[in-house]
């Protein structure tokens, strides 16, 4: 949520574009940007807790529908223009990646050995090694 700022104030510095009521500085859309990220990290973080496919689908369908009604009243209320939350669902979704990449990370498997295995490499000379685990398939 931190680098949503770090992000959006330079754009809107550069392009220093007019709303649909006046102003400037209203191109990417900070707002639209920040739904994106808070809720689309909100549901990257929980996915991992969730074992059933339906309730991860429901929780990604709630955190895309929640940004898109962001984006859809921002431009309903004529504070920015459609393409300025265009801009900032990708800005967003830039940042919702490095979100994910950071969990998918924390979250990854740990490659060490199970508890109560005794691992056998591959390709080792006990022929026991079909599989790298003792009483596997083509083990004693």
């Amino acid at each position: 949520m931190a680098a949503v700022p770090l992000l959006v104030v330079p754009l809107k510095a550069l392009f220093d574009r007019a709303g649909p009521l006046g102003g400037e500085g209203y191109f990417p859309s900070g707002h639209a940007a920040t739904a994106v990220v808070g809720y689309g990290a909100a549901a990257v973080v929980l996915m991992p807790h969730l074992r059933r496919t339906g309730a991860r689908r429901a929780l990604g369908a709630a955190a895309v529908l929640l940004a898109l009604g962001a984006g859809a009243g921002l431009v309903r209320r004529a504070y920015h223009w459609p393409l300025d939350v265009v801009a900032s669902w990708c800005l967003g979704g830039l940042l919702l990646a490095g979100v994910a990449a950071a969990v998918n990370v924390s979250h990854a498997p740990s490659r060490g050995r199970r508890r109560g295995e005794d691992f056998v490499p591959h390709g080792g000379r006990d022929g026991r090694a079909a599989y790298g685990r003792r009483g596997g398939p083509g083990g004693p």
